[in-house]
């Protein structure tokens, strides 16, 4: 913002003093006044026209710059990447209660030692049953500040559920660079850390050891809360208007590995709780190249400046 303040500045003072340097820019005028004898007499006098088309030329180059600079600035946006949902095979477990039926029949295993799983907004035990407040959204996407995860299908396995000292793995439907990645999840039955190792196309991979997704129930900071759960052998559903929570696992890769396509994540649960892996977001890397192509303010500035120095030049060889 200071940078374009100073570029905007620079702009308007070599408006002024182009229009200071020129003496040309003034009007005759024919004034008829009348004295107190009612006798009337003309002045000729001059009325100086530079400064009105010096405003005009102040508040049009204002406006340029500043429609450039908001091009720039959503530019640069696009180019600083949030978190996106990353199309990703390797779940094992249906814990999402969803469409009319028992929790039992729609789902395949409980989230915990309790029997509980978690419940979609469109679920009822049956026909009658009211409609909840509660729950994941209907259509899978669970919104941040700095971007957003996409679930799984409810009908189908939604989960990498992994018990103490068992591990899965996470493969992306098409390989990609990423600077940053991030796990949906929770420990069902208390927290767990996890290791997280990816692995990149040209066959090496990185390791992050001690990752952690807080139990479901009470722990800050979280993603989303307030879901609701039901238990599987009764669909006795439990809301206590917090609970259950998701939270994010965030991982950063280095520079050196951002420049790698990553092919799939194998994840180890240490314990103590059950891990529930439930969805996996990531920043893009933009290429430099792009990132190039795009115009610095002081760039549009500079281009802004030539424009009116030419534009300048040609009034002044136009006059007579």
């Amino acid at each position: 913002m200071a940078q374009s303040l100073a570029c905007l500045n620079a702009l308007i003072a070599a408006i002024v003093l182009s229009s200071r340097l020129d003496e040309s820019d003034t009007t005759p005028v024919l004034n008829r006044l009348e004295d107190g004898n009612g006798l009337i007499s003309s002045h000729l006098f001059s009325v100086d026209t530079k400064a009105g088309n010096s405003m005009k030329m102040i508040e049009m180059m204002r406006r340029v710059f500043l429609s450039l600079f908001l091009v720039q600035a959503a530019i640069s946006a696009a180019h600083a990447q949030g978190l996106a949902p990353i199309a990703i095979t390797g779940f094992n477990s249906d814990i999402v209660a969803n469409g009319t039926g028992s929790a039992a029949s729609t789902t395949s295993v409980a989230a915990d030692l309790f029997g509980t799983v978690l419940v979609s907004r469109d679920w009822k035990a049956n026909g009658s049953s009211t409609a909840l407040d509660h729950g994941l959204p209907v259509d899978g996407i669970v919104s941040t500040t700095d971007g957003s995860y996409r679930l799984q299908s409810y009908s189908g396995n939604n989960d990498l559920r992994l018990s103490p000292n068992v591990g899965g793995t996470l493969t992306l439907s098409a390989p990609t660079r990423y600077s940053r990645l991030s796990l949906l999840g929770f420990g069902g039955q208390g927290a767990v850390t996890l290791t997280a190792t990816i692995n990149f196309q040209d066959g090496t991979s990185a390791v992050f050891a001690g990752l952690t997704l807080e139990d479901w129930f009470y722990a800050s900071p979280y993603v989303v809360n307030a879901l609701g759960r039901v238990y599987r052998s009764t669909s006795v559903s439990e809301f206590d208007g917090s609970n259950p929570r998701l939270y994010a696992a965030d991982i950063n890769l280095s520079p050196a590995d951002q420049g790698k396509r990553i092919t799939s994540i194998s994840i180890n649960n240490a314990g103590p709780g059950i891990a529930n892996i439930m969805a996996l977001s990531g920043a893009a890397v933009v290429s430099s190249s792009a990132v190039a192509a795009v115009p610095s303010l002081s760039e549009w500035s500079l281009l802004l400046l030539g424009l009116l120095a030419a534009g300048l030049g040609m009034r002044r060889l136009r006059r007579p």
